[in-house]
C-alpha cells in the first residue's frame, strides 16, 4: 500500500511538473498576459511547434520521470527494476511486430464501425459534439505530424518512438 501511496505521489508531481513547464514556456515564449494564454489555448493547432514542445514536456513529465523515480524509490538496482540489463531478444521483438501488424486490420475495423454509429435523435448534440472533436483532433494531429525540416522529422522521432518507449 505505501508503494502504491508512492506511486501515486510520483505521478501527481509529475502532472503539476507538467503544467508548471507548459505554464513557463508559453509564458516566456508568449508573455505572461492572461488574455494571451487563454488565445493561444483556445487557438493552439495553429502553432504545431507549441504542441510538440508541450507533448514533449508531457512525456518526461508523466512517463520519463515516474518511471526512473519509482526504480530509485522502489529498488537498490534501478537496471534490474527497468530491466535496462536485459539484453533484447530478438523473437520477442519480432512477436511483437507481427502482433502490431495483425492487429491494425482490427483497429481499423473497430474505427470504421466507430464512424457508423448513429446516435437517436435526443443525443444528437453530444454526436455533434463527438464528431467536432474528432475533426480537430484529427487536425491537431495532422499538424503536429507535418514536418517541415529534417530538426522537426527528427523531433518527432524522438517524441514518438524513443522517449515513448
Amino acid at each position: 500500500m505505501a508503494q502504491l501511496l508512492m506511486f501515486v505521489s510520483v505521478l501527481s508531481i509529475g502532472l503539476i511538473s507538467m503544467y508548471v513547464m507548459s505554464f513557463v514556456y508559453l509564458a516566456s515564449r508568449f508573455g505572461m498576459s492572461k488574455e494571451t494564454i487563454q488565445n493561444l489555448l483556445l487557438h493552439l493547432t495553429d502553432y504545431p511547434d507549441v504542441m510538440r514542445n508541450m507533448q514533449f514536456f508531457q512525456t518526461v513529465t508523466l512517463f520519463l520521470f515516474p518511471a526512473i523515480a519509482c526504480a530509485w524509490l522502489f529498488s537498490d538496482n534501478y537496471k534490474r527494476y527497468l530491466q535496462i540489463d536485459t539484453p533484447v531478444r530478438l523473437p520477442v521483438a519480432g512477436l511483437a511486430i507481427v502482433g502490431m501488424m495483425v492487429a491494425f486490420p482490427f483497429i481499423n475495423g473497430v474505427y470504421a464501425l466507430n464512424q457508423q454509429i448513429v446516435f437517436p435523435e435526443a443525443l444528437k448534440s453530444i454526436e455533434n459534439w463527438m464528431k467536432t472533436m474528432e475533426e480537430a483532433n484529427k487536425t491537431a494531429l495532422a499538424k503536429m505530424l507535418y514536418v517541415r525540416s529534417v530538426w522537426d522529422l527528427s523531433y518527432n522521432i524522438v517524441l514518438i518512438c524513443v522517449l515513448a518507449a
